[in-house]
């Protein structure tokens, strides 16, 4: 059977296949809002060993594809439900395909029981006597200013300049990089809002020096069109993230597209 993507707002988080194609799909939790249930499911992503292929998933335009295997309504100990990949059948039927990942937490929870009872003592001290950091953003990566241009003055704070902002009207999806510079003094944290009515959009959670967070949704429906955004740049010490520097406010333009 052939299954073809379908667009979905909701759609916010990304699944990579093992081609490193990428497939929107709704999280459990919104699948859950939305009351999806078994009875809507046509097939499960990724494909297991020995489980038996059903159909194939294709991208809107057919340039990806992947493998369906046969739903099972009950998951192993070890797997979780993540969400689901909105589709059509051949025959104009819509229904989900289910995107299975790794339960963590439960396949992990053995090692991390034996680790602090092993370690106990030296954690509790090492966990009061650590000095503490802030809450990194856990979508920041390792990042590089274009022709490795850094911070060399440890006195002062560099700011990065923006262009407009392009958002994928049906998903909120935003590819931009929101960057804390090599060799600034300080954590970087990002607040994108509405110019005039200053509703706040997005917020970052921090960055190092040297990272930036390079993909990012806005969950509020914009129609299509050009709107004026300020991008705030909130600073907090290297020694002491609690204590701010100089905060940055960068006018922009966030323009919403129609895929």
């Amino acid at each position: 059977m052939k299954y073809t993507v379908l667009k979905d707002r909701a759609c916010s988080s990304i699944w990579k296949d093992k081609s490193g194609a990428r497939w929107p799909y709704m999280p459990a939790d919104k699948a859950k809002e939305q009351n999806i249930s078994h009875r809507d499911i046509v097939g499960d992503v990724p494909p297991k060993h020995k489980a038996a292929i059903v159909g194939k998933l294709y991208g809107e335009d057919e340039s990806q594809s992947c493998p369906v295997v046969k739903y099972r309504e009950k998951l192993k100990y070890s797997e979780k439900f993540k969400g689901v990949i909105p589709c059509q059948s051949e025959g104009g039927e819509t229904g989900y395909v289910r995107v299975i990942g790794t339960a963590w937490t439960k396949v992990l929870l053995p090692l991390f029981i034996a680790l602090i009872l092993l370690t106990g003592v030296g954690v509790a001290v090492w966990h009061f006597t650590k000095e503490s950091g802030p809450p990194l953003d856990e979508a920041a990566i390792a990042y590089q200013m274009p022709n490795g241009v850094k911070n060399n003055d440890p006195t002062k704070i560099m700011l990065p300049g923006f262009g407009t902002l392009t958002m994928d009207a049906q998903t909120g999806q935003i590819q931009a990089a929101l960057v804390n510079p090599e060799g600034n003094p300080c954590y970087f944290k990002y607040i994108i809002s509405m110019a005039d009515t200053k509703e706040e959009l997005y917020r970052s959670g921090w960055l190092e020096p040297g990272t930036a967070v390079t993909e990012f949704t806005i969950e509020k429906d914009l129609e299509p069109g050009t709107y004026d955004i300020q991008v705030t740049v909130e600073t907090g010490l290297l020694d002491d993230y609690t204590q701010p520097m100089n905060n940055g406010v960068i006018a922009s333009k966030l323009e919403v597209k129609e895929e």
